[in-house]
């Protein structure tokens, strides 16, 4: 356990094809042995189909938020680890109202991103998902650039990248608390 019990929760946060699944394995094969390390994914709670976000929130993007802020609850009342990572896609606005909700400042979300045809390809090629290649995941990508980008939030670009070099990105903007 870290001498300091505060907890620091990091939102590794960007559209899908960019390399938060990549990052977040690299993450646990390196830290997931710490017992003062929680590493998250938000897609666990399960995502409903957009009718069913629809039925229940009134939109998806509602879900979304309502599903952020029950996330943002949960780390903070219910994970022992006092450094939490969470990684999902999510509107950094629904990410910054969840933490203000709970007066909790202790926290970082960093953008994980790569370059839209470089996405494109990864969710084509790699991931088998061309379903997922389509004008909604370029817009979603651009609009969390521009968030991002107006919150002055770090950015880790992806694209040519290897694994362990965006672990490594991760690990400079993270410094001391990962140490």
């Amino acid at each position: 356990m870290k001498s300091n019990p505060e907890k620091f929760v990091c939102f590794i946060n960007g559209a899908s094809g960019v390399g938060k699944s990549t990052l977040s394995d690299q993450l646990k094969s390196k830290y997931g042995h710490r017992s003062d390390i929680a590493i998250l994914g938000f897609d666990t709670i399960g995502v409903p189909t957009d009718q069913k976000m629809t039925e229940a929130h009134g939109s998806p993007s509602e879900w979304q938020r309502f599903a952020t802020k029950q996330w943002i609850a949960k780390i903070l009342n219910n994970v022992e680890e006092p450094i939490v990572i969470l990684e999902g896609q999510v509107n950094f606005d629904f990410i910054h109202e969840a933490f203000d909700h709970y007066n909790f400042k202790n926290f970082k979300a960093i953008l994980i991103n790569c370059d839209e045809e470089e996405m494109l390809r990864r969710l084509e090629q790699d991931r088998g998902q061309p379903e997922l290649a389509n004008e909604d995941m370029k817009n979603w990508r651009a609009h969390l650039r521009k968030q991002a980008e107006e919150r002055h939030a770090p950015v880790i670009n992806t694209a040519g990248l290897s694994g362990e070099e965006v672990l490594q990105k991760i690990e400079e903007i993270l410094g001391k608390i990962l140490n």
